[in-house]
């Protein structure tokens, strides 16, 4: 059994002046994060002996978003639908976005994921957008490469193909030295696979560039990663899964190939059109109810 200790309530305050908030969490949820848990060993940094903690430079609304997958595991994201208000959405990727940044600052890799497939849903509905504002605060709070730029610029990349803003509105973030270089790369994925773009609308298909792993996943094959869960209850697909059905397993194919009968669609090939689908999706073999994923 877990010391009594364990289970006392530590005082966090969040944010500065008016918009400062405290929240009392128990101990042994926040030794559950790495950084709150090093903060409060007894014998070193004054938090673990005071009971308190003070994130004077975060805001009460990326908190709150922590805080509730402490006690549930999962951020529990309504299911989006046709009747939401364009508003309500932008407002709730502003929040995402910030939640995100938290999520890197403390390094709460599950958090982080979870967050940044909403991110890739909220883009999709085509009513919300990366406004300066927003890509501003994920240059300043994102290192380089890091997921959120990748959503950011892609979204500002797309607004523009569709005439839905003009690129000069984006000028002065050049003062972010890393942000034109960004932005080409979105611009040059936009036109090497214009089919696939913008990449958050199969943010499964392309997970590597919108999730955050550990160290010791660096490293790791597709095939040792598999279908991750990261503890949040979230499916995440795994990249031997087809992109369409997610049920069968799926061979790398080049799209274009296929397509123009030319070759057996083998990849990779001059076209660099990637498809991963499996051979009942691609049209290649009849399907058959009785045959799965092996």
């Amino acid at each position: 059994m877990a010391p009594i200790a364990e289970f006392t309530r530590i005082t966090v305050n969040v944010g500065t002046g008016e918009n400062s908030k405290t929240y009392l969490i128990p101990r042994n949820l926040l030794n559950t994060v790495p950084w709150f848990k090093a903060a409060l060993q007894r014998g070193g940094f004054k938090e673990g002996a005071e009971g308190k903690i003070s994130l004077p430079e975060d805001n009460p609304s990326s908190f709150e978003v922590f805080q509730y997958g402490l006690y549930t595991e999962s951020l529990g994201f309504p299911r989006l639908s046709e009747n939401l208000i364009a508003e309500d959405l932008q407002s709730e990727l502003e929040q995402c976005v910030h939640a995100w940044i938290f999520g890197h600052k403390y390094n709460i890799l599950p958090m982080q994921n979870e967050v940044a497939l909403r991110i890739c849903d909220l883009l999709e509905t085509g009513v919300v957008h990366f406004s300066v504002e927003l890509v501003a605060i994920c240059y300043v709070g994102t290192p380089s490469g890091s997921p959120l730029r990748v959503l950011a610029t892609e979204s500002v990349v797309h607004q523009v193909r569709e005439g839905r803003v003009n690129i000069a509105k984006y000028n002065h973030l050049s003062v972010h030295e890393e942000f034109l270089g960004d932005l080409l790369k979105a611009h040059e994925a936009c036109h090497s696979a214009p089919k696939d773009f913008p990449r958050y609308v199969k943010a499964r298909k392309f997970r590597h560039l919108f999730e955050v792993v550990s160290d010791s996943e660096e490293g790791a094959t597709a095939s040792d990663r598999g279908i991750i869960y990261y503890n949040t209850g979230t499916y995440v697909l795994s990249p031997l899964d087809c992109e369409d059905c997610t049920t069968y397993a799926a061979e790398t194919r080049c799209d274009e190939c296929w397509k123009d009968d030319k070759t057996d669609g083998s990849w990779p090939c001059a076209h660099n059109s990637l498809t991963r689908k499996c051979e009942y999706c691609a049209g290649t073999t009849e399907r058959s109810t009785s045959k799965g994923k092996e």
